[in-house]
Order: C-alpha cells, then structure tokens, then sequence
C-alpha cells in the first residue's frame, strides 16, 4: 500500500473497501498497480491517499513466495534475501540491500500486532 501515487506506473482507479484490525473501521483505496523498484516489482499494490507511511503486506509477501522474518531488532523480508533492516523504536524503516528512492514502513506494536498499526 503506498500514500502517493507517483510511485505506481499503472495506476488504475478502482475504489475499494479494506477492513482493518479494529472493529468496525475500514480504509478505502483510491487504485492499484504496479511499483518497479530497482530490485523487484510490486504487482497490485494498492494506492490509500489516508495513509501516513507505505506499507508492505506480510500476508502479500508470503502468498508470493517470500518470506518475512522480526527479531527483537531487525526485520529480513526475503524472496531471494532482497530487504532487510534494523529496528528503530517500534517502526522498521525497511530499505533495499541496494539504494532505492522509495522507503517502506512496517510499523510492529509488539504482540498487537503489524496490522493494528494501521490504526
């Protein structure tokens, strides 16, 4: 999910509803498509204009044959061992093991879970 749509090369404007962890909420997305990054491609990544960082789905990565893996301080998103990065305060800023221009936050409130930080 990103928050600025300069990042997706196919925008294509379909609204829809995303439930979220909290009861009765829900997001809604503007569109979806796709952001080439330098070492891999996101493909259906959807476009919340509301959101106050990018995120990157969890259940996304692993449905696509990655792999995602928090410690105490670091987080590795792997699919041919592609991000990793350190733990700062309760957000992951990840980053490619190569530069990028765009950033990625997944933010960890411990056992709530990742996706409560949406809230």
């Amino acid at each position: 999910m990103v928050n600025d749509k300069k990042f997706i090369t196919d925008l294509q404007k379909i609204k829809s509803t995303i439930r979220v962890a909290k009861a009765n909420e829900t997001m809604t997305s503007e569109g979806i498509g796709t952001v080439d990054l330098e070492i891999c491609t996101l493909k259906d990544v959807m476009y919340i204009s509301d959101l106050s960082a990018n995120l990157l789905s969890v259940s996304a990565i692993t449905k696509n044959g990655g792999k995602v893996i928090f410690t105490e301080d670091k987080v590795v998103v792997e699919k041919d061992n592609m991000l990793e990065d350190q733990r700062s305060k309760k957000d992951f800023t990840v980053k490619p093991r190569k530069s990028l221009q765009v950033l990625w936050m997944i933010r960890s409130r411990g056992p709530k879970g990742f996706h409560e930080a949406l809230l």
